[in-house]
């Protein structure tokens, strides 16, 4: 083995009967050229020679060159190509493909770049990338020096500039420091809950930050990336990294609970990027229940394609129910203000390891009717002339929310006309007392509707107005109006002799009938009776049938 350094003559020997296909020497002087040959016992073979070395270290694999026997002159000149510059070292594949992206910038009058790695020390460098094209300043290495998969740790690149004259070939250009190379991410885990998906991981060596890509997943839709959080200053020291989508670097970003998610987790640092496309993040499974009265519900589960189980903690759903191949299914039979914790299961098991979603908790209700106005006769409604009936609530009564769910109004068309009626429910104006000069708040009562669908008869008829969804929340010790309007020219008559309301309240007695009241438009409301009677739960008072549920 013989080294030189450049522009010199004079080769000197380095080793000499070398029984290893390696070795290492180690020199304060400037080495360019390296040649080695094999010899046996009828002389020595032909020499080969690694010129401009791609870093400051000689040790190499080395090139076959041409010739015969030994040479006192270097078999290649000196390089004509500028180096290539700026070299890039980049990952950012699926994970565990393990390859490396290396770019540079191009050099004039190149047809191509020869590519070579090297462990972080740059002792071991190998042939691991080329071009044959002048205008492509980008390879990609799969493959070490014997051969076989990369193990993306460290490494070193160097580049340089052919054509096809060997003796125009550029000096060796390599990256400036050791490329730390981020492997795959590790112990990757994820959970779900409502509006937020969180996501933890065991972080990577030689990582300053994460940056985490969030889509929409859709069978047959393009990916899409949003990014939605970003990591910084993360040096790998931690145990695991645990990061919460919405994340503050950005709240903006809104998980939908009832959409699967593909995650991309970018790991970065100053010479390159890795990532891992976590599994598909199916939809939360929500349970809730709707439409809940003394002895039936809905029990509704969404974000689940197929069949599900449920079962309760108390009769008659104790055991295993299903399957239900639906969204929803009507729960019958329950008692009355009765608590109860349905779950949903995957299989007919219903054991914890198969449960779907979080209990639905609810108590069902009892029930109370029949509010029956003490005035006798009529009233008109029109678009100058409001009515209104009044009811309370005894502030002994039970202490859970009272739920109003219909009022029955007799009514009757006195004049056709274009025009709407339209039922409301207010609070008492003020506070203090009910008496015969209270009247309803300007304000009807929030997240409340009273919908039905006004007379067109002549003659009264019973009008049912239903409140929205599972029905109007009221409180204890408060008086409420359900006030009538009119707009337009029609004209309605209203009975207050009948009027009822339905309410399905937790347990107990409380209600007080009130006053009617009318009030033409800019004067005062005034009363037409008197308090009537105070109304037993629905265990002593026999439910007219027009009860809804």
């Amino acid at each position: 083995m013989r080294a030189k350094t450049s522009g010199s003559s004079d080769w000197h020997d380095v080793a000499s009967n070398i029984t290893t296909t390696s070795h290492r020497y180690t020199t304060n002087l400037t080495i360019d050229y390296v040649a080695v040959r094999a010899r046996n016992a009828g002389g020595p073979g032909l020499w080969a020679e690694l010129s401009n070395m791609p870093s400051e270290d000689w040790s190499r694999t080395v090139t076959q060159q041409s010739g015969r026997g030994a040479s006192s002159q270097s078999v290649q000149a000196q390089s004509q190509l500028a180096a290539p510059a700026s070299i890039t070292v980049w990952r950012e594949n699926a994970a565990y493909q393990r390859k490396i992206d290396v770019s540079w910038s191009a050099v004039s009058g190149t047809s191509g770049y020869n590519v070579a790695c090297s462990d972080k020390n740059g002792w071991h460098w190998w042939h691991c990338g080329s071009t044959t094209s002048g205008s492509t300043t980008q390879v990609t290495v799969t493959q070490n020096q014997l051969g076989e998969r990369l193990d993306l740790r460290f490494y070193k690149i160097a580049v340089r500039a052919v054509t096809g004259n060997a003796s125009e070939a550029s000096a060796w250009k390599w990256s400036a420091d050791t490329a730390y190379v981020i492997g795959e991410l590790r112990n990757l885990t994820h959970s779900r809950s409502a509006g937020q998906i969180t996501l933890s991981w065991k972080p990577n060596f030689w990582t300053t930050g994460y940056k985490i890509y969030c889509d929409e997943f859709t069978s047959r839709g393009a990916i899409a990336y949003t990014l939605c959080a970003t990591l910084t200053g993360q040096d790998g020291t931690a145990t695991q990294h645990t990061v919460t989508i919405p994340h503050s670097s950005n709240s903006t970003y809104t998980i939908d609970d009832a959409k699967t998610y593909r995650i991309k987790i970018v790991s970065i640092n100053q010479w390159g990027a890795n990532h891992m496309v976590a599994p598909h993040i199916y939809p939360v499974v929500n349970l809730s229940v709707s439409n809940i009265v003394a002895t039936t519900a809905t029990l509704n589960i969404a974000n689940h394609s197929g069949d599900w189980y449920y079962k309760t903690n108390a009769a008659p759903d104790d055991t295993c129910q299903g399957p239900v191949s639906g969204a929803s299914k009507d729960l019958t039979g329950l008692s009355a203000h009765t608590s109860y914790d349905y779950s949903a299961y995957s299989d007919s098991a219903c054991t914890t390891a198969n449960e779907l979603a979080s209990a639905a908790s609810f108590t069902t209700l009892s029930s109370v009717s029949n509010l029956t106005s003490a005035r006798s006769g009529d009233s008109d409604i029109t678009s100058v002339r409001k009515q209104a009936v009044a009811f309370s609530i005894s502030s002994t009564a039970a202490s859970s929310d009272y739920i109003l769910k219909t009022v029955t109004v007799p009514l009757k068309r006195v004049r056709s006309g274009t025009g709407s009626l339209t039922l409301t429910l207010h609070p008492m104006q003020g506070t203090g007392t009910y008496g015969s000069t209270s009247q309803p708040s300007g304000t009807a009562v929030p997240n409340t509707t009273l919908s039905g669908t006004a007379p067109t008869s002549g003659s009264y008829a019973n009008t049912v107005f239903t409140c929205s969804g599972n029905g109007c929340k009221l409180e204890r010790g408060k008086t409420y109006f359900v006030k009538a309007t009119v707009t337009g020219p029609v004209q309605y008559a209203w009975n207050y002799s009948s009027t009822q309301t339905e309410t399905e309240v937790p347990s107990g007695s409380g209600w007080d009938i009130g006053y009617s009241h009318g009030k033409p438009d800019d004067e005062v409301w005034q009363t037409h009776s008197t308090p009537d009677y105070r109304l037993a739960s629905s265990s002593s008072r026999r439910r007219r049938s027009r009860l809804v549920g």
